[in-house]
């Protein structure tokens, strides 16, 4: 039996091999995920700095990767 990704790899994945994408696409591709857990798991990547939120439209936001999240941003001195 295969092991089922979780929501954090499903959506990291499906963000990664695009160049951006809605939360309705998102919530279309992982429809093992209701849309509230879809939107929880964006919140909680956009505040770990790996994905942004871009408002399009009223709306109609999309979601793309952060190209060098926070946390693995070094101060150079």
């Amino acid at each position: 039996m295969a092991q089922q990704e979780t929501p954090t790899a499903q959506i990291m994945n499906l963000v990664t091999h695009s160049d951006y994408c809605t939360i309705e696409q998102l919530v279309a591709e992982c429809p093992d995920l209701t849309w509230i857990q879809v939107f929880i798991e964006i919140n909680r990547l956009r505040r770990d700095g790996l994905v942004s939120l871009t408002l399009k439209q009223p709306g109609y936001y999309v979601v793309s990767l952060v190209a060098q999240p926070k946390m693995a941003q070094v101060a150079v001195a």
